[in-house]
């Protein structure tokens, strides 16, 4: 019940940081179906989302190893993380889905996608899988 609540507060918490999906955002391009992915640059250097999460997350006393989070989301036309949807949340911990949905809606602003030499909405899915630096 305890685990419920917590969960349900969460996704009230990520509503509130994820931006509303514009009323014109209403179609959106599966990811091979644009000419060019979002692009990530930090320092003249182009990082991926993935690399960019990695880098990001602060593990956390609690935390379990092995936890695997899958989540969709679209980056719009201004290079911005909308539409947040949990498709597998970690089984046994709590704290890796707060962390990986920190780090995610803490992205920089993105060189969105193109289509036809046009910036388009596009659809992501990611899967992270939880582990200690070694």
């Amino acid at each position: 019940m305890i685990k419920t609540i917590i969960f349900v507060l969460m996704l009230v918490s990520v509503a509130l940081v994820v931006p509303a999906q514009p009323a014109s955002m209403a179609h959106f391009y599966e990811a091979y179906q644009v000419d060019s992915l979002p692009r990530l640059y930090l320092h003249d250097r182009n990082v991926t989302i993935e690399e960019w999460i990695d880098q990001h997350i602060q593990w956390q006393a609690g935390m379990q190893e092995g936890e695997k989070v899958a989540v969709s989301f679209v980056v719009d036309t201004n290079g911005y993380v909308v539409a947040l949807e949990l498709l597998e949340i970690p089984k046994h911990c709590d704290l890796c889905l707060r962390e990986y949905v920190r780090v995610l809606t803490s992205l920089p602003r993105l060189k969105p996608a193109y289509q036809g030499g046009v910036p388009v909405h596009v659809k992501l899915r990611q899967v992270f899988y939880f582990k200690i630096r070694r």
